[in-house]
This record gives C-alpha cells, sequence and structure tokens, in this order.
C-alpha cells in the first residue's frame, strides 16, 4: 500500500507510458553523460603548459583552483553516470526500480518522473540526509 500524507490524495502508480518516458530520459541522460566524460578525457590537463606559465603565488593558486574544479566535475559526472546505469539496469530488471530501498514502499510516481535515479521514497531520503546533517554537525576530535 502506499503512504500518503493525511488529507492529500493518493498519486496513481507509475503507468507503461511513465517507464517509458522515463527509460527514454535515463537512455539520453547517458549517452549525454558519456558524451561529456569523453570531453572531460580530451580536455588537456592544466598543469602541463598553465604550470610553465606560472609567474607568481597567483597564478598557481588559479591553476590549482581550475584542477580541482575540473576534478570535482569529472567525480560527479561520474557519480551521475553510474547511478544513471543503475536505475536502467532496474528499470530494465522490472524487479527493484521504483522501491524505496530502505523501506520497500513504491517510491512517488512524481519523484521517479523528476529523478528517475531516486532510490528512496520522499519520506526515508528525509531521514537519511536528517542523519547526515547530525553527522556532520558532530565535531570530530
Amino acid at each position: 500500500m502506499k503512504r500518503t500524507k493525511p488529507g492529500s490524495k493518493p498519486e496513481a502508480e507509475l503507468g507503461a507510458d511513465d517507464y517509458r518516458t522515463i527509460r527514454s530520459a535515463l537512455v539520453n541522460r547517458h549517452t549525454e553523460l558519456k558524451s561529456l566524460l569523453d570531453d572531460a578525457d580530451a580536455m588537456p590537463a592544466p598543469t602541463g603548459e598553465m604550470l610553465t606559465e606560472v609567474h607568481d603565488r597567483g597564478d598557481e593558486a588559479t591553476t590549482n583552483v581550475i584542477s580541482e574544479l575540473r576534478l570535482n566535475s569529472k567525480q560527479r559526472l561520474i557519480w551521475e553516470y553510474r547511478k544513471t546505469a543503475e536505475a536502467l539496469q532496474r528499470l530494465e530488471s522490472g524487479k527493484e526500480f521504483g522501491l524505496c530501498i530502505d523501506c520497500g514502499i513504491p517510491i512517488e510516481a512524481a519523484r521517479l518522473r523528476a529523478s528517475p535515479i531516486a532510490t528512496r521514497c520522499v519520506r526515508c531520503q528525509e531521514k537519511r540526509e536528517i542523519r547526515q546533517d547530525e553527522r556532520d554537525a558532530t565535531p570530530s576530535l
């Protein structure tokens, strides 16, 4: 049974058209991410020519920032590429797609349409984020 907020109207489950639309969106995004990763790999690292052109600490700092931004951007692309591939695999297997990995209930259809890589229902995702915020706020020694 699908959970809903008290007083709210339950949303219909995903239909065949939803699955086709979501699959198409996942395939398109996966292809786009692959292209972006290929482009990122083709970009020259700023450590080559730029480092030989470094004239002061400001130039060196700029080079370091550019390197970090490129690395972070590429890591984000890789993460999303993997999540998209995993979502496609779940969708095509027909077994796990659309079920929350924490509580097992169906993920809200609107959530899956908005973010097909979602693996948690809104309630479980909120709980996870609260726990993460609490961990981040705990000072370490």
